[in-house]
């Protein structure tokens, strides 16, 4: 991230860089401050930040993530459930199923 604010100091990357770091913690706030973000690119980094699993996908930012206004934000949060994810603090992947949906 730091290479990308320095080579795109007018992008979003400054502002993410001065926000978090090298190392993005998500919180509940910093995930909603992201996906309500003027800049698209902030958006996008949210709802990555929003399926991206830790231990599993967290149900709460993936629903924000779902809700958000950006129709793109809502398709990255939707593709979620068509692949496997691998968390982060773990050696398997895990897949999504909505509640509700049909197995086959």
């Amino acid at each position: 991230m730091e290479n990308a604010a320095a080579l795109r100091p007018e992008s979003a990357f400054p502002i993410l860089l001065k926000a978090h770091g090298q190392h993005f913690k998500a919180t509940t706030k910093g995930v909603r401050w992201l996906l309500d973000h003027p800049d698209a690119l902030a958006r996008r980094f949210g709802a990555a930040v929003a399926v991206r699993p830790r231990y599993g996908v967290d149900e709460q930012f993936l629903a924000m993530a779902e809700g958000s206004d950006d129709a793109e934000v809502r398709e990255i949060a939707a593709s979620c459930y068509h692949s496997h994810l691998t968390p982060i603090y773990a050696v398997w992947s895990s897949a999504l199923s909505r509640k509700g949906a049909s197995s086959a």
